[in-house]
């Protein structure tokens, strides 16, 4: 069956910090599962549909299979044969959650091991919600994704908004 991951998040939107991980995750793993867990705790900006489309279009070339989940992380991690979860890290802030969260795991699930995988550097103001609020604020978001999301990125915020985005020719 080979090593398997689970790189999972909200990706909303996906940034180039995010593929950042999954390419890596990628190197690492024979198999990686992209997976977005629905947080009933979070209002996303985009639909979970709009962001499995340009999450799909974003790992386009990689081999990864790109899901979603309404459950918990560990029970989808059994019903896969996944081991480890694969988390991205740009900050001691990002950090002592992401050690809070794998404690959390692995009490419910022995089998769950945590890969933590520090941010390249030129990530580490890279965040879903700095391009979130730079589009809130009518600023160009495109430095946050990755280029082969970024038209269909301008066309579900269109769709949403009923504006284009800043840098839309990019």
């Amino acid at each position: 069956m080979g090593r398997i991951a689970l790189v999972a998040g909200t990706f909303d939107p996906v940034t180039i910090g995010h593929m950042d991980i999954i390419s890596r995750a990628s190197r690492l793993f024979d198999k990686v599962h992209v997976v977005i867990f629905v947080n009933p705790d979070k209002t996303p900006m985009f639909s979970l549909e709009q962001r499995l489309a340009m999450l799909r279009v974003a790992c386009c070339g990689l081999d990864v299979v790109v899901d979603s989940d309404d459950g918990i992380l560990v029970n989808y991690m059994k019903r896969n044969g996944i081991a480890a979860t694969v988390r991205g890290v740009r900050n001691a802030e990002d950090m002592t959650y992401e050690l809070e969260m794998a404690k959390h795991n692995k009490s419910a699930n022995p089998l769950c091991e945590t890969v933590i995988l520090p941010c390249d550097p030129t990530f580490d103001e890279i965040s879903s919600g700095a391009a979130r609020l730079a589009l809130q604020k009518g600023q160009d978001a495109a430095k946050y994704l990755p280029p082969s999301v970024f038209p269909l990125f301008n066309e579900m915020w269109r769709h949403n908004q009923g504006r284009v985005l800043p840098n839309a020719d990019n």
